[in-house]
């Protein structure tokens, strides 16, 4: 028909399978924003009941926001997993759309409040549409004060630096560290968050380049698709030779989307194999 259908859609989207994951733009939210509520339902997949109860990642891929499950009590185990998902790769946009379909259908109002905490958190001011549908969609299931809570910040997005109702829900909200994106907290002399990058700047400026190591390192592991934080961390590993740590670090990134990953591949190589000794 010469039209994109629904699922052309969701192939595009940052998903935690996308090479592009480390990237959030306005083109991602629209493109999400337009498959809301898709022209025709899709059938659900015929999955076995024990590929099911092994493990929820071990569920087929569905290209429904809520999805079908065979039979009950899969429910939470997977609502964990779009949690997991989303810890590992914040800007996975898909995961926390599901993760707020799923916890609505459950009428979690704890689940449902932490989704929409890192939903917020990780769209910061972009992305007011997909804001305002997903209010829409769970605000019957949240106290009067929650409710009045996000619908202050619907304008503005959420930044982790302001203080914040209780969420033990939210994943992305306890972080120490944070970017641009995924805003969190980072304890300061004047308890203000600031952005990692500039934490290690002042700290190499002031002699302290294992504080900066520490800072850059805690908010890779937070946000590995943040391209500065990785490409600051990268750069502090090269110019000062630090070959053990470099290992240790790209290691832990194998299987996560890395931002910049070309650039930890490319040194990997230029280290050869074992020869690894901080300097």
């Amino acid at each position: 028909r010469g039209m994109e259908t629904h699922k052309d859609i969701v192939r595009k989207l940052p998903s935690a399978e996308s090479e592009h994951a480390n990237e959030l733009t306005d083109t991602d939210i629209n493109m999400l924003d337009a498959w809301l509520w898709p022209p025709d339902n899709e059938a659900s997949m015929e999955v076995s009941r024990d590929a099911l109860s092994v493990e929820p990642s071990l569920l087929p891929e569905s290209r429904q926001l809520l999805r079908d499950f065979p039979f009950p009590g899969l429910e939470r185990p997977y609502l964990s997993h779009l949690e997991q998902r989303i810890a590992r790769n914040p800007r996975d946009l898909l995961s926390h759309v599901r993760r707020l379909y799923l916890a609505n259908a459950l009428e979690d109002a704890d689940a449902i409040a932490g989704a929409l905490t890192d939903l917020f958190l990780v769209l910061g001011k972009e992305g007011i549409r997909l804001r305002q549908r997903m209010l829409i969609l769970v605000g019957s299931r949240l106290a009067p004060e929650q409710l009045a809570f996000f619908n202050s910040h619907l304008e503005r997005g959420l930044d982790g630096s302001e203080a914040m109702p209780a969420t033990p829900q939210s994943r992305l909200s306890k972080r120490l560290l944070g970017t641009t994106k995924i805003v969190t907290r980072a304890e300061t002399d004047n308890s203000a968050a600031q952005n990692p990058v500039q934490l290690a700047r002042d700290s190499i400026a002031n002699g302290h380049h294992d504080v900066a190591q520490a800072v850059l390192e805690g908010a890779l592991e937070s946000d590995p698709g943040d391209r500065q934080v990785s490409e600051a961390l990268l750069a502090l590993y090269s110019n000062l030779d630090l070959r053990d740590s470099f290992t240790k670090t790209y290691t832990s990134m194998l299987g996560r989307h890395l931002a910049s990953r070309e650039l930890w591949d490319r040194l990997a190589r230029s280290h050869g194999p074992s020869e690894v000794k901080d300097g």
